[in-house]
């Protein structure tokens, strides 16, 4: 992550740090709703926020 601010990511909640580490597993969208056992819009939420405080983007969170 160079070039990156300290501390990036350091605000998610526990909630999208689980999301996060399921992303990473290559889980899609759908696949971490099911895992966290909440609504896919809910997933998605959560999704969207961790991509958002990371700066990132990524098309793969739709799925």
């Amino acid at each position: 992550m160079a070039g990156r601010a300290p501390g990036l990511g350091t605000n998610l909640t526990p909630r999208e740090r689980e999301a996060l580490h399921l992303l990473g597993e290559g889980r899609t969208t759908a696949e971490i709703s099911a895992e966290l056992g909440v609504a896919l819009n809910t997933g998605r939420n959560h999704v969207q926020r961790v991509l958002e405080k990371l700066g990132a983007r990524s098309s793969a969170a739709s799925g």
